[in-house]
C-alpha cells in the first residue's frame, strides 16, 4: 500500500511546495506547478525504464528517485516559463549548464554556459551569463561573477538592467536549492 501512497505524497508536497507565493508570481507558479507534474510522470517512467534495463536498484527505489528528481527538475524548469517579459529562456545547453550546477559539477556548467556566450539567441546568452554568474559567485571569484552579472544586465534589447538581472538570479539560486535538496547535494556545494 505504502508503494502506492508514496508516490502521490511526493507529488502533493512538489505541487504545495510551488504554490507558496501563488499571489505574488502566480503565472511562475503555475508554470513550475504544470512542468513539477510533468517531470514527476517523466521521472516515473524514467526511473521504471531504468530498473527494466537493469541498472541496478529495485524498481520502487528507481520510480521514487526518478519522481522525486523529475518533479523537482520540472519545477525548476517550469518556473522560468511565465509570461513574455517575467520568464527566463534558458535553453537546452543552459538548461545542461543549470543541471551541472545543481549537480555542484561547477566546471562542466562553466564549460557550457561559457559556449552559449556566443548564441544566436538574445535570451540564451543572458541565460549563459546568468549561470556564470551563480557558478563564479560560488566558487568565490566575486568579480567574475559581478562582471557576468553586469553584462546580463548589459545586454541590448534586454529591460530591467542589474535588479532585473539579480533578480533572475535570485530565482535561478531558489531553483538550484530546489534541485540540490531533490538530490540530496550539499545547498552550497562545500565551497
Amino acid at each position: 500500500m505504502m508503494n502506492r501512497v508514496a508516490p502521490l505524497l511526493i507529488v502533493m508536497t512538489l505541487l504545495g511546495a510551488c504554490a507558496v507565493d501563488r499571489d505574488r508570481n502566480a503565472a511562475i507558479i503555475e508554470g513550475a506547478q504544470d512542468s513539477a507534474a510533468k517531470g514527476v510522470i517523466l521521472g516515473a517512467l524514467g526511473g521504471g525504464a531504468a530498473a527494466a534495463a537493469g541498472a541496478g536498484g529495485s524498481a520502487t527505489g528507481n520510480v521514487l528517485t526518478g519522481i522525486a528528481i523529475g518533479g523537482g527538475a520540472g519545477a525548476a524548469y517550469g518556473a522560468f516559463s511565465g509570461p513574455a517579459g517575467s520568464r527566463l529562456v534558458l535553453g537546452p545547453e543552459n538548461w545542461l549548464a543549470f543541471d551541472a550546477l545543481g549537480r555542484c559539477r561547477h566546471d562542466k556548467a562553466i564549460r557550457i554556459a561559457e559556449g552559449q556566450l556566443t548564441s544566436d539567441n538574445r535570451d540564451h546568452r543572458v541565460a549563459a551569463r546568468l549561470l556564470l554568474a551563480i557558478a563564479h559567485q560560488e566558487t568565490r571569484e566575486r568579480d567574475k561573477a559581478q562582471s557576468y552579472l553586469q553584462q546580463a544586465a548589459a545586454e541590448p534589447g534586454r529591460a530591467g538592467g542589474l535588479d532585473r538581472a539579480r533578480q533572475d538570479v535570485s530565482r535561478l539560486e531558489r531553483s538550484l536549492d530546489r534541485q540540490r535538496r531533490a538530490e540530496q547535494v550539499s545547498i552550497s556545494c562545500n565551497f
